[in-house]
């Protein structure tokens, strides 16, 4: 019988299965797979945390492992646009593509890949054999805190939101912090608040998808390495956000 740090090493180097087959991604193999991209630009959609929570609604993310590369198998229900294969590494990078488009050809589905990296694209030899569909609504942009604060220069309905808000309570009473997510009682403090809140506009009107991607980041947070800075009027929870802090601590 294995002992307990016996299996937690066995997990450690275990690793994913090679391409055509497929490894499921559990919250268990967040170490191995971060070490997998850390020498990548940090973005969202190949993040430890997005790939849990919001591609993993339904248990169907898949990754492999192919040419030093890796291999997400994105789907989301309904949404076939958004749903395939996406290669994800800077090695062999040619050879890589036309193994994926042989692979879907063979099975009958289009040769088609979907959110392919910039830096994967800038490391192809011969970029002209492909045809590029750029997204813009998915395009991921790292914007300077210094174009956005102070807010006062900011000239969006949102900042007129802020002033409203700032006019109806009492600067005294406002606090900002953190709050310990490994205790139940904070979990559901979050939880509880979005069913309270009204439902008017977007930001307290998620969809299912995004209630569901909640409540798994406050009940996962440790896991996922989601974090959290809250504001509170009084002791009473005004409103809240959740984030993930990348490896490269310059973002």
């Amino acid at each position: 019988m294995a002992t307990h740090s016996q299996a937690s090493d066995d997990n450690q180097t275990k690793t994913f299965k090679t391409f055509p087959e497929f490894s499921k991604l559990t919250l268990a193999d967040r170490d191995r797979y971060e070490a997998l991209i850390k020498d990548y630009p940090p973005i969202s959609d190949i993040s430890f945390g997005t790939l849990m929570l919001w591609w993993n609604q339904l248990g169907s993310l898949d990754i492999s492992l192919l040419n030093g590369n890796l291999v997400i198998s994105y789907w989301l229900p309904g949404d076939d646009s958004r749903s395939g294969l996406s290669l994800v590494g800077t090695e062999r990078v040619d050879e890589s593509l036309c193994t994926l488009f042989d692979y879907l050809q063979e099975r009958g589905e289009p040769a088609r890949l979907i959110q392919v990296p910039e830096f994967v694209v800038s490391h192809m030899r011969h970029p002209e054999l492909f045809c590029f569909e750029g997204e813009r609504t998915l395009d991921e942009y790292v914007i300077s805190v210094e174009k956005f604060y102070p807010l006062n220069h900011v000239i969006s309905y949102r900042r007129h939101r802020i002033r409203k808000f700032l006019a109806a309570v009492d600067e005294a009473k406002l606090s900002v912090r953190s709050l310990d997510l490994s205790q139940s009682e904070n979990c559901a403090l979050l939880l509880d608040s979005v069913e309270e809140w009204p439902k008017k506009g977007t930001i307290n009107a998620p969809s299912k998808m995004s209630e569901e991607a909640l409540r798994a980041a406050v009940a996962d947070a440790e896991a996922l390495g989601i974090e959290n800075v809250c504001l509170f009027v009084g002791n009473t929870l005004h409103a809240f956000l959740l984030y993930q802090v990348p490896a490269d601590k310059r973002y």
